[in-house]
């Protein structure tokens, strides 16, 4: 009885012995990673230690995000690439995942299912939130297009976003553990975070298949300073705000990706709403069309 416990003790010992080995070495990669995009980043690492995950904290404008390796929190279990940023409204609750992935989610039940209203992105996502309208601004076309880009990162597609207690968080799992693919992982993930925002902001108003947004305390992605009114331009396909010199210097759009080369310029939308009488007496809208493309 006692060489049976003692067998049973050395392979156990042997067995843990052998994946802190391996899981040693796959660490150290992913410390060596981390510690790369860093100082791609001008970020600042932590080694995390032997029970811990490595960390990356990167300054993003006037925030902070967090990359890390953490538990999955949405319907895959196992470990996952996790970036997290401060949410300006603490209120808001969403998820977002993959279609065939939903059903899966505990995390759902306490949410209400809400259409997007855009049915191709609707047929690859099932998105959840605690209000409608607030959830259907922050689905932009921007937001939803930076989202479709992120989900294509890796072949399974899988991906899981939540917006709650004040972070916007995206989980991608099967973890990156190279600094190439952190590395564009992270620039999608400041990508999206640009597009969301700008749902939120109020200031300067974008006319377009006649609706209005609004935009204040915009920053370029070219040059990092904040964009002025009449200085700005964005792109035609992303929507992305750039300083026209800056668009002039790069030649494209600077988000990852894209690379559309055309530009229009925002244009204020009229004060009010109260339509005015053409010369036939008949009602029109006032509304001013966009510029033609650069």
């Amino acid at each position: 009885m006692e060489c049976l416990l003692v067998f049973f003790a050395l392979l156990a010992f042997a067995t843990f012995t052998i994946r802190a080995a391996a899981g040693g070495e796959s660490g150290g990669e992913r410390r060596r990673s981390y510690q790369q995009v860093a100082r791609q980043f001008s970020g600042r690492f932590t080694p995390g230690g032997f029970f811990g995950q490595p960390n990356v904290r990167l300054r993003y404008g006037e925030t902070f995000a967090v990359l890390t390796e953490a538990a999955s929190r949405g319907p895959h279990p196992g470990r996952c690439t996790e970036l997290k940023i401060n949410w300006p409204d603490t209120r808001f609750r969403a998820e977002i995942a993959c279609s065939q992935d939903a059903e899966r989610s505990t995390a759902f039940d306490t949410l209400t299912t809400i259409e997007s209203g855009d049915v191709e992105f609707g047929s690859r996502f099932v998105v959840c939130g605690n209000d409608r309208q607030e959830l259907r601004r922050f689905l932009s076309d921007g937001v939803r297009w930076q989202i479709t880009r992120l989900s294509r990162l890796s072949r399974d597609g899988q991906l899981y976003i939540a917006v709650g207690r004040g972070h916007l968080c995206i989980q991608k799992l099967q973890p990156f553990r190279s600094s190439a693919a952190l590395q564009v992982f992270i620039e999608l993930f400041f990508d999206l975070y640009d597009q969301a925002m700008m749902t939120r902001a109020v200031g300067i108003e974008f006319i377009e298949n006649s609706e209005a947004a609004t935009l204040e305390h915009v920053i370029c992605k070219v040059c990092g300073e904040e964009i002025e009114g009449h200085e700005m331009v964005y792109c035609q396909r992303c929507k992305t705000p750039h300083h026209g010199d800056c668009w002039q210097y790069s030649g494209s759009c600077s988000v990852y990706g894209c690379l559309e080369k055309n530009f229009r310029r925002p244009q204020p939308a009229s004060a009010t709403n109260q339509p005015h009488t053409n010369s036939d007496g008949h009602a029109a809208k006032h509304r001013r069309a966009e510029e033609p493309l650069s």
